[in-house]
């Protein structure tokens, strides 16, 4: 729309995220500017005891290029799948996992 001559509007307000998972993107791209509507009571853990963002070092650092020209980490894709399968497991909706 911004190549069609249409002035960009910066929504101020977020609703959807705990305010852990918005707080890296307000740091990273908004430069702090984005305000969270919503409180950390208003979006539970799905794992209780657990954090709402998580990151794990995984896997062994080699990227494999496929037939298509996409690249991965076989071993790290594995360990990814692990942690959703016991996530699952544990009776968390695959719609509250985020990769």
């Amino acid at each position: 729309l911004s190549d069609a001559g249409f002035e960009p509007v910066f929504l101020h307000t977020q609703y959807r995220c705990h305010p852990a998972l918005s707080a890296l993107p307000n740091k990273c791209f908004y430069g702090g500017r984005l305000v969270d509507g919503i409180g950390e009571s208003e979006r539970e853990a799905v794992v209780p005891g657990l954090r709402p963002l998580v990151f794990c070092n995984s896997g062994a650092g080699r990227t494999v290029r496929d037939q298509t020209n996409s690249t991965f980490d076989p071993e790290e894709a594995t360990n990814v799948a692990k942690v959703v399968q016991a996530l699952l497991s544990r009776g968390v909706p695959a719609g509250s996992i985020g990769v």
